[in-house]
């Protein structure tokens, strides 16, 4: 059996990849260790959002593969944003590294690690596909998944990529646009978790108000809201990254009758000046982020 290591960088939406990844490799039989010096096989999950996320991702990499030299590792794994985004670069400059994945190609650590053959389609050097674009992959209740939290908490990502075209940020151009799970899947996930023991599960999107609405449900996270709270064994929901643009009065209804929901809102607000909104093309307005 092979002994993985697994360097988790980012956001809780890129823990939830790296969770999917273990799963992927905990159903082939691989076993884990924190120590990277006994790893086998590291797999470092990038971020490539922020110019100071790009380089501790670059250094993280590096300081990898110095294993190779002091330890017993053998095979390095490069997976994430920064290979989505940066895909070609990092091949060209990163000899270092064995196998490359993409944020569509996270089904195949296995044979990434080496554990399975490689796709015949795939280059030598690993399940790179040429990139950039943006991503399609979403997860759902049926994904391999291992968590890597307490085990009474978990993220649970109820949408990914983003329909935002912020001047300022690159999201939607690797994560691709915006996409809701099916809310039955959530649930189905948010009972297994609480089988499991889970009794807080965090709900996380790039915009988790805009639920749904991709899906012509304008009341898509308060549906959401209201059904997670028939989940029992369930104690704490709490909702992440709310934007104020899409609270509505019906969400804030649903939170405040939702007895498990955590009553407090997570929400990113980067300005307040009407100019430098326009700039950002962040949109809203001082008066209405306090209203």
């Amino acid at each position: 059996m092979k002994r993985i290591g697994v360097l988790s960088l980012g956001c809780s939406k890129n823990l939830v990849d790296t969770e999917v990844m273990l799963g992927h490799l905990d159903a082939a039989g691989c076993t884990f260790t924190t120590d990277p010096a006994e790893a086998d096989v590291l797999v470092v999950n990038t971020c490539g959002f922020i110019e100071a996320a790009r380089e501790e991702s670059i250094r993280t990499i590096l300081e990898a593969a110095e294993y190779k030299k002091s330890g017993v590792l053998s095979r390095l794994v490069v997976a994430g944003c920064m290979v989505q985004r940066y895909g070609d670069e990092l091949r060209r400059e990163l000899p270092e590294v064995d196998a490359f994945v993409d944020l569509d190609g996270l089904d195949g650590i296995v044979a990434a690690a080496g554990l399975a053959p490689l796709p015949k389609a795939a280059p030598a050097t690993g399940l790179l596909q040429i990139g950039p674009k943006p991503a399609r992959f979403l997860y759902g209740s049926e994904t391999p998944r291992r968590l890597a939290t307490p085990k009474w908490t978990a993220f649970v990502k109820i949408a990914e990529g983003c329909d935002h075209t912020c001047s300022f940020c690159a999201i939607p151009k690797f994560r691709g646009v915006f996409r809701s799970r099916p809310p039955e899947d959530v649930v189905a996930e948010a009972e297994a978790l609480a089988r499991r023991g889970v009794r807080e599960i965090n709900l996380i999107a790039q915009d988790s108000s805009h639920f749904g609405r991709d899906r012509g449900d304008a009341h898509g996270l308060a549906d959401l809201l209201e059904r997670l709270n028939g989940v029992e064994a369930l104690r704490w929901i709490r909702v992440h990254y709310l934007y104020p643009n899409t609270v509505t009065d019906r969400l804030i209804a649903a939170m405040a009758a939702t007895e498990r929901v955590v009553k407090y809102v997570d929400m990113p607000l980067q300005h307040a000046h009407a100019e430098t909104l326009r700039r950002m093309r962040r949109g809203g307005s001082a008066e209405g982020h306090l209203r």
